[in-house]
């Protein structure tokens, strides 16, 4: 079975996205950076601010803000900038899977991946990630496939493959079909 897509710079913030908020340890790294850092500010700035307690709660709130929004721009300006000096990492792909493995090629050139390299296999509301690691993947859009049940069909025959081979035990929560509605 074979699907032929295009990745877009979006297609990979998101697949970055999904990475932060599934990965313990990078949930903790962001989510330390979203509370802890504005915490410690705020204590600095609340010694200069005086004893008001709205005053204190409405310094906290914006410092929060600013620093969130600041976070997630960062974050995508440093997706931005890596998808830039990656070629081949945008651009038409075709992917096909069998029994031995995955066949890709891309504007890069192509290459062979065997089953045991995948760690896991991973359906969201809008892709499919094949993980080679657990910050790196290979993305399938299900808007490649001209129809849903063609979809579901490579996921579940990805899936069959790769427990044919696995390299760790799969997790049964990640291989459901159909995936649960993702929280954005």
């Amino acid at each position: 079975m074979h699907v032929t897509y295009a990745i877009t710079p979006e297609d990979l913030r998101i697949l970055n996205r999904h990475i932060i908020f599934r990965t313990p340890l990078f949930r903790v790294r962001f989510l330390i950076r979203l509370v802890i850092v504005p915490l410690v500010v705020s204590y600095e700035a609340f010694q200069h601010i005086g004893h008001d307690m709205l005053l204190r709660v409405l310094a906290l709130a914006a410092m929060s803000v600013a620093w969130a929004a600041f976070v997630f721009w960062s974050n995508d300006r440093w997706n931005r900038q890596h998808v830039n000096q990656r070629a081949g990492l945008l651009g038409v792909h075709t992917i096909k899977i069998g029994a031995d493995g995955i066949l890709q090629s891309c504007s890069a050139g192509c290459g062979e991946l065997p089953w045991s390299e995948i760690t896991e296999i991973e359906g969201t509301k809008r892709y499919i990630y094949l993980f080679t690691s657990p910050r790196s993947a290979l993305i399938v859009p299900k808007s490649g496939f001209s129809h849903p049940g063609e979809g579901l069909e490579f996921f579940r025959s990805a899936t069959a493959y790769w427990q044919e081979f696995p390299k760790s035990p799969p997790n049964p929560n990640t291989n459901v079909w159909p995936p649960a509605p993702l929280r954005t």
